[in-house]
């Protein structure tokens, strides 16, 4: 016998041209290389187009939600299913909490989307550690574990964060997993599983996923009626290597550990580049962008155990896709992308002449995030925009949001706007006294590590427009030193007065579901003459949109 070979893919890339749609106008353009139709042609040829069935493939797909095309494709982030489910045939894709926030029927009144065109059996959304109830409307569209006939993989994915609604703690979770993992190989009496004494399989399901009170805390697409020993394969996401790492080291340690786990993240040391044995575990750790393919080659035992031999990484630039793999089907199936590109560029128009506007994240380090280290010229533009629409006397935003590319000095198009705050929030005002106002940004620079990277709370960090914030980095607890909001009749800032009301406004994002804010611009409005935040139906690239168009481009 011939041992099996699985071709697992990830990728991140975007679907059809990065973040330029303009780019990618035929299939003879080298600007096209920067999709999911090159990742798509690399996976089917290596894996030997399914013709082999010795070598089988899946492919694990980010969902793409930043780049003008999908914003502004009619079908917004629904698009996605379009192309990697509809025409490429992907079976699931991965992203994070922020996902089940963001369908406007839910009630966290975080964003006007429809998502449901994307939520579907057919295409499920894999993300392993969470909790989502069954009143939230991802809840049947969602999975803990993809369990993948094809290639008997049994897919889990994590992401390392404490979203304080839907998450759970990684390494428990991936535990309790794991177990179900091994108790459905036992019951179907795979190699090396010893007999099952244990409840029948629907009893094991209800002790691991359903919590005290009785409410599904997850869901499986696991058919039990087949005979499948399935090969656990664990992927975990975090900006934070000791997460990861630490993940890692007690996994393989466990009593049921997966087989293959994947870091996607930056760690030290070049050891975790390649995969390597820990254990009876598989383990590689790197970072990923969205210009290169990534596949993991297992060779599995002939044996019948289902055990992995070998894992090799092979990495290779999407712009390198080989003349031979442009055949027929890569030329349909882009011809199919560009043609739904076409659609979004309905939208492609020319709003109005602004400053230069730097990366707000670069391309070439992941780990860059320049509005999270102080003011950004990003977050002087949106808050301004905010301000001007409501004629409010502070506007502030997150600066977490802030991510893509910016533009130098001259026009300004929609895609340019969506392409630095790809989510598409609404506007919520309130009216808040000097002391909340005072109390806010105590908050937010006592909290935030004005550092311009990838840091856990550095998007707390407010970009603020109408207000001057003074703080100290080196005060320990309280770093505010003086907070002034400007005043329209002196032309110059003044210090904020205790028990004057000031309106305000900001993001559904802000006062809807992060952190501690909704609180701060919310229930903790007790002064006489505050309003709590109302969100609204502006969505805030319409509102900078708008704002810019006051400044033509002349001809």
């Amino acid at each position: 016998m011939v041992n099996m070979e699985l071709f697992v893919a990830g990728t991140w890339a975007s679907l059809l041209s990065g973040l330029d749609i303009l780019k990618c106008r035929s299939i003879v353009d080298p600007q096209c290389a920067l999709g999911v139709v090159n990742v798509d042609a690399f996976v089917r040829h290596r894996s030997g187009h399914g013709m082999d069935p010795n070598k089988k493939s899946l492919v694990v797909a980010r969902l793409v939600t930043n780049t003008p095309f999908v914003q502004m494709h009619p079908l917004d982030w629904n698009v996605n299913a379009l192309i990697m489910n509809g025409i490429l045939g992907w079976k699931f894709f991965v992203g994070t909490h922020s996902i089940f926030y963001q369908n406007s029927v839910d009630s966290f009144t975080v964003s006007r989307r429809d998502l449901s065109d994307l939520q579907s059996t057919d295409y499920p959304f894999l993300l392993s550690n969470a909790n989502v109830a069954p009143e939230v409307s991802w809840h049947p569209f969602w999975e803990s574990i993809y369990f993948d006939t094809e290639t008997s993989l049994a897919m889990t994915a994590y992401v390392a964060i404490d979203d304080g609604v839907f998450s759970t703690p990684s390494i428990p979770t991936a535990q309790a997993q794991m177990d179900h993992i091994y108790r459905l190989n036992q019951e179907n009496g795979c190699q090396g599983f010893a007999a099952s004494n244990a409840e029948s399989l629907i009893q094991q399901y209800l002790e691991v996923y359903v919590d005290n009170n009785g409410e599904n805390e997850s869901s499986t697409n696991s058919s039990n009626a087949t005979t499948t020993c399935w090969i656990p394969f664990s992927n975990i996401a975090s900006s934070f290597s000791d997460d990861m790492i630490e993940f890692i080291n007690v996994m393989v340690e466990y009593k049921h550990p997966p087989a293959v786990i994947v870091g996607v993240g930056t760690v030290e040391g070049e050891e975790w580049a390649q995969p390597r044995k820990i254990g009876n575990t598989w383990v590689a750790i790197y970072p990923m962008n969205d210009r290169t393919y990534y596949e993991h080659k297992l060779e599995i035992s002939d044996d019948g155990s289902n055990m992995i031999v070998d894992m090799g990484l092979y990495t290779q630039n999407l712009w390198e896709l080989p003349l031979f793999y442009r055949d027929a089907l890569w030329a349909q199936r882009l011809n199919k992308t560009i043609a739904l590109a076409n659609e979004a560029l309905v939208s492609n128009r020319i709003v109005g002449y602004s400053q230069a506007v730097g990366d707000p994240r670069s391309n070439d380090d992941r780990n860059f995030r320049y509005c999270k280290g102080g003011e950004c010229e990003v977050g002087n533009l949106f808050t301004d925009s905010l301000r001007w629409k409501t004629k409010s006397d502070v506007a502030f935003l997150t600066s977490g949001g802030f991510t893509g590319v910016g533009w130098p000095t001259g026009p300004v198009g929609i895609p340019n706007i969506w392409g630095v705050l790809s989510f598409g929030n609404t506007l919520c005002t309130a009216k808040m006294s000097g002391v909340s106002l005072f109390r806010l940004f105590n908050y937010t620079t006592s909290w935030s590590t004005f550092e311009s990277a990838e840091t856990e709370e550095g998007g707390r960090l407010l970009q603020v427009s109408g207000a001057r914030v003074t703080y100290n980095t080196q005060l320990t607890g309280s770093r505010l030193v003086r907070l002034e909001v400007w005043d329209e009749e002196s032309a110059s800032y003044k210090d904020v007065e205790r028990l004057r009301i000031y309106d305000v406004v900001s993001d559904s994002w802000v006062c809807g579901a992060y952190v501690d804010y909704p609180q701060l611009v919310g229930s903790s409005l007790t002064i006489q003459g505050e309003q709590p935040a109302v969100i609204g139906d502006t969505i805030i690239q319409d509102a900078v949109a708008e704002f810019l168009s006051q400044f033509p481009v002349s001809d």
